[in-house]
């Protein structure tokens, strides 16, 4: 059984709107880094950006909405998340 996921592009048409989710310590600069890796992947800025703390206020997730021309330009806002310092997880 193959449980190899299918490539985005025979998941999606394009352009789409598509919604990151990105989780990290709760630091003052992390919603303004995750939106400059949009800015720098797509040279446009998210259509909206949402966040909020967690219980604790240690982590805050950001939410980041976002039209795509190419299945490449979310494999690449995926990777820069993901290299954000403080960045813990990203859906």
């Amino acid at each position: 059984m193959d449980l190899t996921p299918p490539p985005l592009e025979d998941l999606l048409e394009f352009p789409t709107r598509f919604t990151f989710r990105a989780m990290g310590v709760a630091e003052e600069t992390l919603v303004e880094r995750c939106a400059q890796v949009v800015l720098d992947v797509t040279g446009r800025s998210a259509e909206s950006v949402d966040q909020r703390e967690s219980a604790a206020g240690r982590y805050r997730s950001v939410h980041l909405t976002v039209w795509m021309d190419t299945a490449d330009q979310i494999r690449a806002i995926f990777a820069g998340l993901r290299a954000l310092q403080g960045v813990r997880l990203v859906l």
